[in-house]
């Protein structure tokens, strides 16, 4: 394992101040971590649920969409990396 990575990592995340920010990064952590694990808790099931029904309803977001809005954050964070 490279605790140089992880101590860069550790650095950004704590250098992030933006709510939300957080919340997707959090998003993203659980979702790989749960990738690696045959079993989903309670809680997970019941989202992944709510998040398929979304998509039968078409309540969903276009990929482009999706884009942009990745877009948007990393110039967030960017720009708030060099301030």
């Amino acid at each position: 394992m490279d605790k140089k990575l992880k101590e860069e990592i550790h650095r950004m995340v704590d250098e992030i101040e933006d709510e939300a920010t957080l919340f997707l990064l959090k998003e993203d952590i659980v979702m790989y971590q749960t990738a690696s694990d045959e079993t989903l808790t309670d809680e997970q099931t019941k989202e992944l649920n709510e998040a398929i029904e979304e998509a039968e309803k078409g309540d969903v977001v276009s990929y482009e969409e999706y884009q942009n809005h990745i877009n948007e954050w990393k110039k967030k964070l960017s720009s708030q990396s060099d301030s």
